[in-house]
């Protein structure tokens, strides 16, 4: 049995030698196998496919489960050829996991039969939360005291990738705190819980300590974090920046008291977004829908029918686009 890996990325512009290409990684093959110019970027989707005789099984529900190491293998083979396209056509790029996010090839009458009594691949995973907050513009008033902090809350609204969001949000903690990330722990933590939105210290330590040390130095350790480890955490984040940044009442200060300035009409209640409250009748959650192996969201704006080849076995046992409309609801 084979598994096919597929991925659609987003660049700016290419040069012809860039839209189309094989790059081998760890022994596996990265290839495009489609390709369209956009309006300044490119969009490509790419395959990699591998062996997977054996490891396949299926769950209660007799949904075919893949263990994660045999994805995870071809997806930083994946992102190797696309930060090497990053690189040298000096352009960002964007990954999403296709739809479906991975194929499989029978490679006997048997195994297609085995293939043929499940259910299918469920192609979708978890969901990662936040709300659109509808902010009242008397609210300037209350932070008439802190331009610094509406200035960083700013620049991280600025920013698009998960990353970039991350960093911007520590420095409105630590802003607001006037304290390094090690020192906020305990004060941030004590603050937020006040807020009854779920937070704790354990969550605030792995966001200061555990995650942002990783997410920011490369030069010692041989681990590192990027995109995938940050994303889960970069909506909850921001919703404890805007309650810091409007709810704090010493601002630059290491005191813990609030003052009851704005609630957000709602949230997330958990870390991951596993929980969400509502504080009024309505509320218009924005939530970003992952893949299969939580690995990308998925990208539901790129059929791929067109590409799929005649040995593939596919079959879903949800619809993406039904699950998206629900979950971006209000």
């Amino acid at each position: 049995m084979q598994i096919v890996r597929l991925i659609t990325i987003t660049f700016g512009p290419l040069s012809d030698p860039y839209k189309r290409w094989t790059f081998e990684i760890d022994n596996l093959k990265v290839t495009t196998i489609g390709f369209q110019e956009q309006d300044k970027s490119s969009l490509m989707l790419v395959k990699c496919q591998r062996d997977c005789t054996g490891r396949l099984n299926v769950n209660q529900s007799n949904e075919i489960t893949v263990p994660p190491e045999i994805v995870l293998q071809m997806d930083r083979a994946i992102e190797s050829a696309a930060n090497l396209v990053s690189v040298l056509q000096q352009t960002k790029r964007v990954l999403r996991a296709a739809m479906p996010p991975v194929a499989f090839v029978p490679e006997s009458d048997q195994e297609r039969k085995w293939l043929d009594s499940t259910r299918g691949l469920n192609p979708l995973g978890g969901h990662f939360f936040g709300v659109r907050y509808n902010l009242d513009i008397e609210l300037q008033s209350a932070l008439l005291d802190r331009p610094d902090g509406v200035a960083l809350m700013a620049e991280a609204n600025a920013q698009e990738h998960p990353a970039g969001i991350f960093h911007e949000l520590i420095r409105v903690f630590e802003r607001a705190f006037a304290l390094t990330s090690t020192e906020l722990v305990k004060p941030l933590s004590t603050f937020l819980e006040q807020s009854g939105q779920g937070y704790s210290e354990d969550e605030i330590r792995n966001w200061l300590v555990e995650i942002r040390h990783p997410a920011t130095h490369a030069d010692r350790q041989d681990f590192y974090v990027v995109e995938r480890g940050l994303r889960p955490l970069v909506r909850r984040m921001t919703q404890a920046a805007y309650d810091v940044l409007l709810n704090k009442v010493e601002w630059r200060s290491n005191s813990t008291s609030r003052r009851d300035i704005w609630k957000p009409e709602g949230g997330t209640a958990a870390p991951r977004g596993s929980t969400v409250f509502l504080t009024k009748k309505l509320a218009t959650f924005e939530a970003t829908v992952m893949d299969a192996f939580n690995t990308y969201p998925v990208n539901l704006e790129v059929g791929i029918k067109n590409f799929i080849q005649n040995d593939w076995w596919i079959k879903l046992t949800n619809d993406p686009g039904k699950v998206a409309d629900t979950a971006n609801g209000s």
